[in-house]
């Protein structure tokens, strides 16, 4: 596969070319992801590490056309030592593509992706990011069958958010709308002792789905909590988030 580095324009005004491109025998690219945000430090003029936040399909070493089930969280780079200006440009990529929903792959199946990290734990000790075959839209092709459906039906569970400290009583679930009307989604509140509630299905509403469990959380315990959706016959990955029950 030649090496597909995007700048800002041409990572759209390539789309038509990318696509009649023949698909691989096996698929080399390392990672595939729909980026919803992207942090640049110390700061976007001259940064040293980037946290790209979404829904990553990692490559499996041992098979050379599959990947692990989609998974939210964020990858955490510092530069490649090798070759910063690339390093950078693809950067800007991530940065320009945020937000759109759009599903890219980067990186090489042969080297390190880097480690989905929860929301909930500070950025530190950070992946070295791997130049591959640089930045490609995510193709129909056995090897990345259902990989888009994977990472856009993969719900971001807003509050309380992974880490969150929440007060005493009842609390209410919410999820981000995955964008499908279609989608159904479903809740799963665990607790000390053992306890949990699920939620029935449960349809979006304006731009978000939410559930009120009945199980009412403790002072000093800590609570995880599961969202996944349903759509055409297909479910999603859980995404989990866990907080803790204080006084705020």
């Amino acid at each position: 596969m030649p090496r597909l580095a995007f700048s800002r324009l041409t990572l759209f005004t390539t789309a038509a070319l990318i696509a009649a491109a023949p698909a691989p025998a096996s698929d080399p690219i390392g990672v595939f992801a729909v980026i919803d945000r992207v942090v640049l430090e110390p700061d976007a003029t001259n940064p040293r590490t980037i946290q790209v936040w979404g829904v990553f399909a990692m490559a499996d070493k041992s098979d050379r056309n599959y990947y692990h089930p989609a998974q939210r969280g964020y990858l955490y780079y510092t530069l490649s030592p090798q070759n910063p200006k690339a390093t950078l440009a693809e950067w800007a990529d991530f940065k320009a593509v945020a937000g759109t929903g759009q599903a890219i792959g980067w990186g090489s199946r042969f080297a390190e992706a880097g480690r989905i990290r929860r929301a909930s734990e500070a950025p530190s000790s950070p992946d070295v990011y791997q130049l591959g075959f640089g930045l490609v839209k995510l193709l129909t092709a056995p090897s990345r069958a259902g990989i888009g459906q994977q990472l856009k039906m993969v719900p971001l569970p807003s509050s309380p958010a992974d880490g969150a400290s929440v007060r005493a009583g009842q609390v209410r679930l919410v999820a981000r709308h995955i964008g499908d009307a279609n989608a159904r989604y479903f809740f799963r509140i665990e607790g000390p002792a053992n306890k949990s509630e699920n939620s029935a299905p449960i349809a979006a509403g304006k731009g978000e789905a939410s559930w009120t469990p009945s199980l009412r959380v403790v002072n000093g315990e800590s609570y995880t909590w599961k969202v996944w959706t349903t759509a055409d016959n297909r479910t999603s990955q859980e995404a989990i988030a866990t907080f803790r029950v204080g006084d705020q």
